[in-house]
């Protein structure tokens, strides 16, 4: 789909970025991304995998002030180590036996906030196909040789699902890019990843029976209120500027 979209917009130039550096740098954190997510939600259930992953928006907080040279305050401290203890109540009791599934959304979580990151440094990017295009191109690269000898089609009520999935992600892909990288304060936006955890809680719920635990519940909110009081005091600290 990218690659029509290009061909038919730009050309084959379009395909040339002077940012070319950081797309390849993103391409390895989305596949990283993809490894870890499709590891994790084969492993918890979506309520519990919403309530970790959203740490990326207080890991881009303590990664902006390492790599991106802002400045990092007490308040920041506190959302960071709030949002911590927010996963380990949702880890809790059931760490030993889902051990795997929750270090790999934490993982996950890490290579999200990476993303951020480099979308930050990419800033504005004319080719807009641009920014799904290149993370599949290396997805494709690196993960079709491992099935290439024990393919199996899918099944036949599995492959509407395979042809709906590349219209979300690249609609995903593409309006959280423009997000990142347009919009003056990153605290702009940031809310709006919590709408994720109650979608994903009753997408659970509905497709796959998941009933959050009370941990996963308390967990997620004391997650979500981390997150919300960091949001609030950044954009109290920056109001002039927004």
């Amino acid at each position: 789909i990218t690659t029509t979209w290009i061909l038919l917009q730009h050309g084959p130039r379009g395909f040339l970025t002077q940012r070319w550096k950081w797309f390849a740098l993103r391409a390895v954190s989305v596949m990283f991304t993809a490894f870890c997510v499709v590891n994790a939600l084969s492993r918890v259930p979506l309520a519990d995998f919403y309530g970790i992953i959203f740490l990326s928006p207080m890991l881009l907080v303590l990664m902006s002030h390492f790599l991106l040279g802002e400045n990092i305050g007490w308040h920041r401290i506190i959302a960071i180590i709030t949002g911590f203890i927010g996963v380990l109540i949702i880890a809790g009791p059931q760490f030993n036996e889902l051990s795997a599934g929750i270090i790999f959304t934490i993982v996950a979580a890490f290579f999200v906030s990476c993303n951020g990151i480099i979308i930050r440094k990419i800033r504005n990017e004319p080719v807009l196909p641009l920014y799904a295009f290149y993370p599949h191109l290396l997805n494709s690269i690196v993960y079709i040789p491992f099935i290439i000898g024990d393919f199996q089609f899918p099944a036949t009520e599995d492959i509407g699902f395979f042809l709906i999935i590349p219209v979300f992600i690249i609609t995903g892909f593409l309006c959280y890019s423009i997000a990142f990288s347009r919009v003056p304060e990153t605290a702009i936006i940031a809310p709006f990843h919590y709408t994720q955890l109650v979608l994903g809680s009753i997408l659970g719920y509905l497709l796959f029976g998941d009933v959050p635990t009370t941990a996963t519940i308390t967990g997620s909110a004391v997650i979500i209120s981390a997150g919300l009081y960091l949001i609030w005091r950044e954009h109290k600290a920056h109001k002039e500027t927004i």
